[in-house]
């Protein structure tokens, strides 16, 4: 168990850290300039930041196993139709 979260967070934290690197193909792909690029991204963590209360007393009244579809629903309303974990 300690394992499996240790990996989780370390991948996580990857991830996040990794945005720099992918800046310029992010650019080149979208089209958009380093500011809108930014901007998405600052974006998306700060809907992270601030819904982060609220998943963990999600999953603190209903368990993780439930809160993962309820939070998939809510994070992404078309996408948990068209890809079921």
């Amino acid at each position: 168990m300690l394992g499996g979260a240790f990996t989780a967070f370390t991948v996580s934290a990857g991830m996040m850290h990794s945005y720099a690197v992918y800046l310029v193909a992010f650019i080149e792909e979208f089209g958009w300039g380093r500011a809108e690029t930014s901007v998405a991204y600052s974006v998306s963590q700060l809907v992270a930041g601030f819904s982060s209360p609220f998943v963990g007393a999600l999953v603190d009244r209903l368990g993780p196993r439930p809160a993962a579809p309820a939070r998939r629903r809510i994070t992404c309303p078309r996408g948990s139709r068209s890809a079921p974990m």
